[in-house]
């Protein structure tokens, strides 16, 4: 990913950060899975890479470890050093991580991973902060998510309006060449008007397209044509898919 798509969509999360946490219904969802599956974690060196709010950082810090929140956007860092959420800050690329060598014990990454081009490069550089011994617990999404939003669009123009996600096939012969655990699981969220599941997209930041500079409607009129061409109506609810990967991945 050049620099130029690394500083728009570290802008279009610091715009949304005051109102982040209103919207972050699955990715607290998903962060909770994650702590889950991470288990007990006290008393370590713990990266929260891609740490938004601070929200798990927080967590993460009432088990008295020594927590370093770490993300992309001024303003998400901003917004949880104000909520001491950490005890540590650090505006950063998960891809280039300001960190020494073997100096972390746990990476927890929720959610993040899916805006960095290259997984596999992407580990490489957790692994090289992670100590001997250490783990790595990360969510990411997988093709298959937001395919009503894709699906619709298809019926009324050419232009991409959705970002492409890697495969979970994909995902997990990345993760191959760690001693892993991986779970996928889907989640449907559902919504009775289109404009507040628009509306959710972007308040969490989620809006950054890399094929043009933002995400939008033109016109009230492809609105209501996206509203008429969603596929799986429920009920007149507006169903959103998403595809997630969780993994754990051991430095033995």
């Amino acid at each position: 990913m050049n620099t130029k798509h690394k500083a728009k969509i570290a802008n279009t999360f610091s715009k949304s950060a005051n109102h982040y946490d209103q919207y972050a219904y699955l990715q607290r969802k998903c962060g909770n899975k994650l702590c889950k599956l991470l288990g007990t974690v006290n008393k370590q060196y713990l990266l929260d890479a891609g740490c938004g709010t601070g929200w798990f950082s927080k967590y993460w810090k009432l088990y008295n470890n020594n927590v370093i929140a770490l993300d992309i956007s001024p303003g998400m860092i901003m917004y949880a050093k104000k909520n001491k959420s950490a005890h540590m800050y650090l505006l950063g690329d998960i891809e280039q991580l300001p960190l020494m060598n073997s100096s972390i014990d746990i990476i927890y990454s929720n959610l993040a991973v899916q805006w960095c081009i290259n997984l596999e490069s992407v580990l490489f550089e957790f692994f090289r902060v992670l100590k001997p011994g250490g783990r790595l617990a990360l969510s990411t999404l997988a093709n298959g998510s937001l395919i009503e939003l894709k699906q619709a669009w298809s019926k009324i123009d050419n232009d991409i309006h959705v970002n492409e996600f890697l495969s979970i096939k994909n995902i997990s012969s990345i993760f191959s060449i760690y001693r892993h655990n991986i779970i996928i699981r889907t989640y449907k969220i559902y919504h009775n008007k289109l404009l507040n599941l628009l509306k959710e997209i972007k308040g969490v930041g989620a809006n950054y397209l890399y094929s043009r500079n933002t995400f939008g409607l033109t016109s009230s009129n492809k609105l209501k044509l996206l509203e008429k061409y969603w596929p799986n109506k429920n009920n007149k609810l507006l169903s959103l898919s998403y595809q997630v990967v969780y993994g754990i991945l051991y430095y033995d």
